[in-house]
């Protein structure tokens, strides 16, 4: 049985240069070596560059304006959505009351079992763009 190999330890033992040159085994041209900060692929990922899951979580918790009850605080996109969502189920909307019911039956549930299901989410997709529409017409009329 080989030894367990500890977090931080090469795998190989370091090659170790044998002989009196400046060129050759384990010494490479300095003109051909690594300089500090360049990369070995310059076409890659830009430093900084974020994934889709970091954009959406940060578009979803940007705080913007809503008006509660005539005074205006600001709370997350998610929050401000869910507010539109069950204010619209209020008002009849049978898209938004079969969301609002579907997804508290989903959070009743053991929490590892809370997945929404195909058909809530192509709901929500539905009204989302419903939602979109409404606002993107509210903004060309002002």
């Amino acid at each position: 049985m080989s030894k367990a190999k500890r977090p931080g330890e090469p795998s190989k033992p370091r090659k170790t240069p044998t002989g009196d040159y400046s060129v050759g085994y384990c010494r490479p041209p300095k003109a051909t070596q690594w300089k500090p900060g360049q990369s070995a692929y310059p076409a890659g990922r830009p430093k900084g560059a974020k994934s889709e899951d970091t954009i959406f979580r940060k578009i979803i918790s940007t705080k913007v304006p809503m008006s509660v009850r005539g005074k205006t605080r600001k709370v997350s996109l998610l929050e401000a959505v869910w507010t539109r969502i069950a204010d619209d189920a209020l008002k009849g909307n049978a898209k938004a009351q079969a969301l609002i019911l579907n997804r508290s039956r989903s959070l009743e549930a053991a929490p590892g079992e809370r997945v929404m299901r195909e058909d809530d989410e192509k709901v929500l997709q539905s009204y989302l763009r419903q939602v979109a529409a409404e606002i993107k017409a509210e903004k060309e009329h002002s």
